[in-house]
């Protein structure tokens, strides 16, 4: 009569040598890897899935702002300057977009982006939001200058530091932003109170 295989006194009698045991592990840690990176690269190709697409991840070294320095600590008014190059700007040109103390609206989107859920800017209101006169009560500019003056700014609410903080973004001749380039300036404004 054959033992048969299954059998508990099969399956564990004795002590087995090192070097068998050794093989066994092998033979299972071998698959185990195979499933991890199985995993791994179909979890790479799920994620390449998502719709992340037409995002820039070079530096955009076009505009430099040039005046005042980074994180200085400044009186007003204040003319922040920049330079440009590679960026045509003018009537039937580009501009720039400025921003005080905001973020700027995405990539092919204009300056009123920001606020189209304002109940203010819905049906024929819209058109009101895209004025200067509009932008500039919400420290939204556009200007096709190298310099940009300011007067004037809102008290930061819920800072400690107090920093503000002006963005410069590339408009296109239909007034949409060019791309995902945005250059800021963080400053200070002396004896603003914390």
């Amino acid at each position: 009569m054959r033992p048969h295989h299954g059998e508990p006194s099969r399956l564990c009698s004795g002590a087995r040598p090192r070097t068998h045991r050794v093989a066994i592990l092998g033979r299972l840690v071998a698959p185990a890897r195979t499933v991890r990176l199985c995993l791994v690269v179909a979890t790479l190709a799920a994620l390449t899935g998502c719709g992340v697409s037409g995002l820039s991840f070079a530096q955009d070294k076009r505009v430099d702002i040039v005046h005042p320095d980074d994180r200085k600590t400044i009186s007003l008014p204040l003319t922040v300057e920049w330079t440009v190059k590679n960026f045509a700007v003018g009537d039937g040109q580009g501009s720039f977009g400025v921003f005080l103390d905001r973020a700027p609206q995405p990539s092919g989107r204009a300056l009123s982006w920001p606020f189209r859920g304002d109940r203010s800017c819905k049906g024929t209101g819209a058109a009101l939001c895209a004025q200067p006169d509009f932008l500039a009560q919400h420290s939204v500019y556009q200007t096709t200058l190298r310099s940009f003056r300011i007067e004037q700014v809102s008290r930061i609410s819920g800072s400690s530091t107090r920093q503000h903080e002006l963005t410069i973004v590339l408009l296109g001749p239909d007034g949409k932003r060019v791309g995902e380039g945005a250059w800021s300036l963080l400053f200070k404004v002396k004896g603003e109170k914390k």
